[in-house]
């Protein structure tokens, strides 16, 4: 198997827009998951940083590291790869 580094920028694809959910992920809502087609051209799902309004299909987006979670208050955190909207 050969390694590859993706430049980390790519189109939305689709989007959904999340209103509600679990209590643990209250104060993120409303955020954004999106279908990103890479530049390279594989698709992945993730979570657009931006405000929710500002999404849309066909917008160019890059990849920012980002918390993804933790262990409790006090636990390990969790960090990796996120997209937001090219300014």
């Amino acid at each position: 198997m050969e390694q590859h580094k993706f430049k980390g920028q790519g189109e939305i694809v689709t989007l959904t827009i999340t209103h509600t959910t679990s209590d643990e992920f209250n104060d993120l809502v409303p955020y954004t998951l999106a279908i990103v087609k890479l530049d390279e051209g594989p698709c992945l799902t993730t979570q657009i940083v931006d405000e929710p309004e500002k999404a849309a299909i066909g917008k160019r987006v890059h990849s920012v590291f980002r918390k993804l979670g933790s262990d409790g208050e006090d636990g390990i955190l969790y960090y990796g790869t996120k997209f937001e909207l090219d300014k």
